[in-house]
């Protein structure tokens, strides 16, 4: 995993966010058009896409799709959903 300085805003709550984690990446790289984002402020995925604004959009059906047949996706997003319990949100 590597850390990317890039700042971004959630489609969904509208929370501005300054760094990524590449979860996948054997070599570092840039932050492509199509990669997924995952927001810890709401807990919703999105989508990188260098004409949004904001740097990021709400997945389309078909991305959503892929969304939730991912197990490392909705193991993400269980994980987040544990947190924010224990922390009272």
């Amino acid at each position: 995993m590597s850390k990317r300085d890039i700042f971004h805003k959630c489609p969904y709550c509208g929370e501005w966010h300054d760094a990524v984690a590449v979860m996948d990446d054997k070599q570092p790289r840039k932050i492509r058009t199509g990669d997924f984002s995952f927001c810890i402020d709401c807990g919703e995925f999105a989508v990188f896409d260098h004409a949004a604004d904001g740097l990021t959009r709400k997945p389309t059906v078909l991305e959503t799709v892929e969304i939730v047949n991912d197990a490392s996706m909705q193991t993400l997003k269980a994980a987040w959903k544990m947190t924010i319990t224990e922390e009272g949100k």
